[in-house]
């Protein structure tokens, strides 16, 4: 008889421990899923009110910004983890090479329109600025898939089908049209102020017109559709959908450049805390599937959270240098105006260096569709593709 019992409790154990990490694996699944759909209502929330006068959210807006413009130097987290560099190494030219190159292509551009910036006639800056906008918006609207899709799966509601991805898509292709109007007034009033643009505004006025009349249309139908499937949905990831379908409906609702730039900003903030959202979790699941590197702590509560705490290091060091390098470059003297564009110029070019090198990088880091980026989304975010026991 006490054998019996003996030879039982390993098993009772084993059924034990199953049971509470499926019970964990959940309550991460529920967290996570709160915390994408904060992120990608709550600035916009803000934006509105702020714009329309309603509330006054100057902290908790300080707290959105500082979140959203670290995701860019956090792509360097990603570095820390071993399956990301091994992609790395086994393909340099397209991880390695091509971003040198785009660092080469900002430089030369940059440099090389110094002079034009100075007589406000910068026609190539402007269409390329052009151009790296475009892809901003079309980086912000095309992670809106994932965020969907993962949102679904943390709320147990399905997955996210083609045609839904498809609409997405077509809402991130809108972001894109939308420069051919805003970035041109802009970046024309910034770079080259004395150069005529008659035929590409007037051309940029049908394309507005078209596009603002083709995100209507999709709006109308994202009701329709979740109208149509209700069964679907609950109002959150309803919600949630038509807020990443018509992720620049605010663009075309408020074309005056003060508005826009009001709702651009909240775009930006929803993108980037959506992003500091998926690091976050990688960095508390990564303890469970990532090894830690050899030697480097001896104490073991570190090292079990090795992840988290470059994670936060690398926040800390962003914030900790900014405020010093930015109060370092105004202090600057310049023997001559030329001196100063140039340098600003350099500056720029490396800005936009480092960011359109994170669109890149991330285009492929984060692509389901890629085998390697699959397998390796599957295991670190294994809380929402496999629960450990079915209870």
């Amino acid at each position: 008889m006490s054998n019996t019992n003996t030879s039982a409790l390993p098993h009772a154990t084993s059924a034990t421990n199953d049971a509470a990490i499926a019970e964990k694996q959940l309550l991460i699944r529920k967290y996570f899923g709160i915390a994408l759909f904060c992120a990608t209502l709550v600035p916009f929330l803000i934006a509105c009110c702020r714009s329309f006068n309603i509330f006054n959210f100057d902290r908790p807006e300080r707290v959105i910004a500082i979140l959203a413009s670290i995701h860019v130097p956090l792509t360097v987290y990603l570095f820390f983890d071993p399956s990301i560099r091994n992609r790395i190494r086994n393909n340099p030219i397209r991880f390695l090479v091509i971003p040198a190159f785009i660092f080469a292509a900002c430089l030369f551009v940059f440099l090389g329109s110094a002079s034009g910036i100075m007589a406000h006639k910068a026609n190539i800056l402007t269409y390329f600025m052009m151009g790296a906008l475009s892809w901003n918006f079309w980086h912000f609207g095309k992670q809106n898939i994932g965020v969907y899709a993962y949102y679904r799966l943390s709320n147990s509601t399905g997955g996210m089908l083609p045609v839904e991805k498809k609409l997405i898509y077509l809402g991130a292709v809108l972001g894109a049209m939308a420069v051919s109007f805003l970035g041109l007034h802009y970046f024309q009033a910034l770079y080259s102020n004395d150069s005529p643009f008659d035929d590409w505004i007037h051309l940029s006025g049908y394309v507005n017109l078209f596009g603002k009349y083709l995100q209507y249309a999709l709006a109308s139908f994202t009701l329709f559709y979740i109208l149509w499937n209700f069964a679907r949905f609950d109002w959150k990831s309803a919600l949630l959908f038509f807020l990443c379908v018509n992720y620049f409906l605010p663009a075309y609702l408020s074309l005056d450049s003060q508005r826009w730039v009001t709702f651009f900003t909240a775009s930006f903030f929803t993108h980037g805390i959506q992003y500091v959202v998926f690091l976050f979790f990688h960095s508390y699941n990564a303890r469970h599937t990532l090894p830690v590197p050899k030697n480097w702590f001896e104490h073991e509560s570190v090292a079990k959270n090795f992840y988290a705490i470059v994670f936060v290091i690398i926040i800390l060091a962003f914030y900790g240098s900014f405020p010093f390098v930015h109060s370092s470059i105004i202090s600057l003297e310049f023997s001559s105006k030329t001196s100063e564009v140039y340098f600003g110029s350099l500056l720029d070019a490396l800005a936009a260096g480092i960011l359109l090198t994170h669109f890149w990088l991330d285009s492929f880091f984060w692509k389901f569709s890629n085998k390697e980026s699959r397998d390796w989304m599957l295991e670190r975010y294994n809380f929402l593709f496999k629960p450990a026991v079915k209870l």
